[in-house]
């Protein structure tokens, strides 16, 4: 029986590699499908890599595959979610329900399928044109935020304050054709309420909440800065608020097939509502944070999932994990980061690394992509844990040559 696990596209930062790591250590060889395998110079040893169109519909590619007679399908980046789900349907092969998936990757129909539960949210509108974000203003008024109709990483999105600020973004997005991956986007944005809280992200798996993390992200365009978990000063009542929110979202998407990640906002006052779902596995190194404060491995369970083996969802220890990302600040070229190594010897801390290069251009996109390194630690306490992440990655420095 073949042990060939393929991957539809990839993550080019974060879990991508990750995830073809695991898939080695478990004894299986992956196999990346690209349309442009360039887009990954520096792929794990072992990983066989196939050019192909991954634009082509499901039933192209699983005609194309089928003698490779794969033992499982699956997808690091969300652009592909909805492709590699259906490919793994054509094939056979275990995988999340294609109908959850294409309701859940269309923002504005997920919005429209939580309504329908009663599923908390924020109010929104559908638009395609500035004039049309200016009278879904009047009917929600500011602040608020707009977001593609599809897309992840937060890139696209932005809290809007007053009239001028809305029709900037607005107009933006109403001419957005492609996204950063040179895809084509779906055309139209959501126009949304600005729900003040704390930001939290629920990652469910099975239909089963693993674990909460808490966000720290800055308005006008919400990238994460730091992550945690399990948060700080929750109580026990606001997770399991947070964790039934997050059952009810994804049993009204249907995505109780593998991994989620449940992006949620709690207010003072106990009040959640559901900011997003994603029918991934988190981003951010969240499934790193949560096997270094649990010992549960969200991606190798992923992999079993896709070959069709049970879960294994129960923690083996509880402590408390944190990342802090470090971001650049001007456009330029990359020419040295410097601090890792100091970064790593401090108390706590479990990795310090950089996504990028040197000589890898700065371009400062106001989304993930302005990422350039990052530093984890673990400690007792998530307080503890993320004032020692903090302390590492302010060791670290970016020098970038305008």
């Amino acid at each position: 029986m073949t042990n060939t696990i393929a991957f539809l596209e990839s993550n080019t930062t974060g879990s991508g590699n990750e995830f073809l790591r695991q898939t080695i250590l478990l004894g299986c060889q992956p196999l990346l499908l690209s349309a442009d395998p360039a887009l990954y110079p520096s792929l794990p040893p072992m990983t066989s890599v196939m050019r192909i169109d991954t634009a082509s519909g499901a039933a192209t590619l699983a005609a194309r595959l089928r003698p490779c007679a794969l033992a499982g399908v699956l997808t690091t980046s969300s652009y592909y979610s909805l492709r590699a789900a259906e490919l793994a349907e054509d094939l056979g092969l275990p995988g999340p329900d294609t109908k959850a998936v294409r309701q859940c990757v269309h923002k504005y129909r997920q919005r429209q399928t939580l309504s329908l539960a009663g599923v908390p949210q924020p109010g929104y509108r559908f638009c395609t044109t500035v004039d049309e974000a200016l009278e879904a203003a009047r009917a929600l008024s500011f602040p608020l935020v707009l977001k593609p109709v599809e897309g992840s990483g937060k890139v696209g999105v932005s809290l809007t304050r007053n009239r001028q600020e809305l029709e900037a973004w607005a107009g933006a997005l109403s001419l957005q054709r492609v996204n950063e991956r040179g895809g084509p986007v779906a055309p139209g944005f959501l126009v949304e309420e600005f729900f003040r809280g704390r930001e939290f992200s629920i990652e469910v798996f099975h239909g089963r909440p693993v674990a909460i993390v808490q966000k720290t992200c800055c308005a006008p365009r919400f990238v994460e800065e730091s992550h945690v978990t399990p948060p700080a000063r929750l109580s026990l009542a606001s997770r399991r608020t947070l964790e039934q929110l997050a059952v009810r979202a994804i049993t009204a998407l249907g995505l109780l097939w593998g991994p989620a990640h449940v992006e949620a906002r709690l207010s003072s006052h106990g009040q959640a509502v559901i900011i997003e779902v994603n029918p991934r596995l988190a981003g951010g190194n969240i499934p790193q944070l949560v096997t270094h404060a649990t010992g549960l491995n969200l991606i190798a369970e992923t992999i079993q999932a896709a070959t069709g083996h049970p879960a294994a969802l129960d923690p083996v220890w509880c402590r408390a994990a944190a990342i802090v990302f470090v971001f650049a600040r001007q456009r330029g070229t990359l020419s040295a980061v410097d601090g890792l190594e100091v970064a790593r010897t401090l108390p706590g801390i479990q990795t310090a690394e950089s996504y990028r290069q040197p000589g890898d251009p700065i371009c400062l996109w106001g989304d993930f992509r302005d990422r350039v390194a990052y530093a984890i630690a673990v400690a007792n306490t998530p307080l503890i844990a993320l004032r020692r992440a903090r302390a590492a990655a302010a060791t670290i420095h970016l020098e970038i040559k305008s």
